[in-house]
């Protein structure tokens, strides 16, 4: 519909997304330090009107370029804000509720996969997908009073300048969890990134059930994130992020063996989705709790660390697709959660060192 509407390929709308992931892994790090000196409500405020009007912008692009300005905005609005939401959450909580925060504000991102997307389709089938962008635009507008109204002000974090950076560089624990979120990212993104593939040609799911175990995938993120958000104070973080992390390189191992029947896959699929966002809420309470003085540099990492994760992931899963055939993508992401777990386990004896 875009395409056809702005005179462009599919292809070239495509990469408005990449734009976008590129934009905000990278304006995560590069901002780090700018806007460390700005209390967490005026930023994630000034970050959900900055992505409000890029949706405005996108609702009313002209042509492609202008539209391709407005993903660029809007990825850099989004580093402003996801990866400083969980830091302001832990400031927020008492330490012994820090894991819970976290893990609740990250319970949004698992519910955004589940809803935001079928949402967004739905609303450009019936209105036309400018209204989906119109749409966009005035949910972050109601996240910016929201968030106006309910974080308190002068809630600051020790300035990030160039001596914290390379504290963080030189940090051995920060720089195996940052790898911990490429490696366990990669490997989810290699098989999620064909799902639909594998499942229509290992399992012969019909469009419906493909849908349906899409939906399994999203709401048992949802659960396990929840669950995780119970379990992080009481076990620690990182016995939830290697515990999921063995829980997926399982699912990914045992694929190639039950995967070929749809109640196989689903089970799989429910189990992959309880590990999946819990990991990712884990790794955020890791890196805020081993070094707090540096969670503005490391969160944003960390947030960059998973957009590469999934740019390669989709890499690597296209080559494998394309030279050993969709069978084989499972087994090379069991292979990432591997490395992925024997950095985790690296970086264990380090966590408690703060900066």
């Amino acid at each position: 519909m875009v395409a056809d509407s702005l005179e462009s390929t599919v292809f070239e709308i495509g990469q408005t997304a990449t734009a976008f992931s590129v934009a905000f892994a990278l304006g995560g790090p590069l901002l780090a330090s700018p806007t460390s000196r700005f209390d967490r409500r005026t930023l994630l405020t000034a970050g959900l009107l900055l992505f409000s009007l890029a949706a405005v912008l996108g609702a009313l692009a002209p042509d492609y370029g202008v539209l391709m300005l407005s993903r660029i905005v809007a990825g850099v609005a989004g580093s402003l804000v996801t990866p400083h939401a969980a830091t302001t959450a832990s400031l927020l909580a008492e330490e012994s509720g820090r894991g819970r925060a976290i893990a609740l504000v990250l319970l949004g991102f698992a519910a955004s996969t589940v809803f935001g997307v079928p949402l967004g389709t739905m609303v450009g089938a019936v209105f036309g997908w400018r209204a989906a962008f119109g749409v966009i635009s005035l949910l972050a507008l109601a996240g910016a009073v929201g968030v106006r109204l309910a974080v308190p002000g002068q809630l600051n974090i020790p300035p990030i300048d160039l001596g914290g950076w390379r504290k963080v560089f030189a940090h051995r624990a920060i720089i195996f969890m940052l790898a911990v979120t490429l490696f366990q990212v990669l490997g989810q993104a290699t098989i999620l990134t064909y799902l639909a593939i594998l499942l229509r040609v290992e399992s012969h799911a019909s469009v419906a059930e493909i849908s349906a175990l899409l939906m399994v995938f999203g709401g048992a993120g949802i659960a396990g994130t929840f669950a995780a958000s119970r379990l992080m104070d009481r076990v620690g973080a990182a016995l939830v992020a290697n515990a999921s992390i063995i829980l997926m390189c399982a699912v990914m191992t045992v694929w190639p063996f039950i995967g070929g029947s749809v109640p196989g896959v689903t089970l799989l699929i429910l189990l992959w989705g309880l590990s999946s966002f819990a990991v990712n809420s884990a790794q955020q309470y890791r890196l805020i709790a081993t070094a707090p003085s540096l969670a503005t540099a490391s969160v944003s990492l960390n947030s960059s660390s998973s957009f590469f994760g999934q740019s390669l992931g989709a890499l690597v899963g296209g080559a494998v697709v394309a030279f050993f055939g969709v069978a084989t993508i499972p087994s090379i992401g069991a292979l990432a959660m591997m490395i992925a777990l024997g950095l985790s386990l690296a970086s264990n004896g380090s966590e408690s060192r703060k900066a």
